[in-house]
């Protein structure tokens, strides 16, 4: 019997293009407050955070993935069969799920920047979290490859 390892669905959510201008902006603020200090220190220190603000947003993005009957989501993983009704959300219902409709007990992967998401019903007994809600960029997919998986 072969195993198989190709995800089913994959996906990376970085931060758009806007956030990625955040690094030169930090950079020169570290740069100017270490001006005092010296030329070269301010140098190294704008250089430093600079890089260290790209490293971040790059480490912080959340992935998606679904392989070999596994769900993995940023940190969390769950199988796929305790999964149970899934849903898309966007706009007024991904708000109203995130807020006053949540159940402190969801478990939550967001970033502001995304503006889709799903919610998927955990049916696991022994798991305290009734369903997860995942920000994606493509959420019928994802639907798909979970239904189909």
């Amino acid at each position: 019997m072969t195993v198989s390892t190709s995800a089913v669905f994959k996906e990376w959510f970085l931060p758009p293009i806007m956030w990625w201008f955040m690094s030169p902006g930090f950079a020169f603020a570290m740069g100017l407050a270490l001006w005092p200090i010296n030329a070269p220190v301010a140098y190294t220190g704008g250089v430093l955070i600079g890089v260290l603000v790209i490293v971040l947003l790059a480490m912080w993005a959340p992935r998606n993935e679904l392989t070999d009957g596994v769900l993995r989501v940023g940190p969390a993983r769950i199988e796929t069969k305790w999964l149970g009704n899934a849903e898309e959300l966007s706009g007024a219902k991904l708000r109203a799920a995130l807020g006053p409709d949540l159940d402190l007990r969801t478990w939550v992967n967001v970033r502001p920047w995304m503006k889709r998401a799903v919610i998927i019903e955990n049916i696991d007994p022994k798991d305290p979290a009734p369903a997860w809600i995942i920000a994606t960029r493509r959420p019928a997919e994802l639907l798909h490859a979970l239904k189909n998986h």
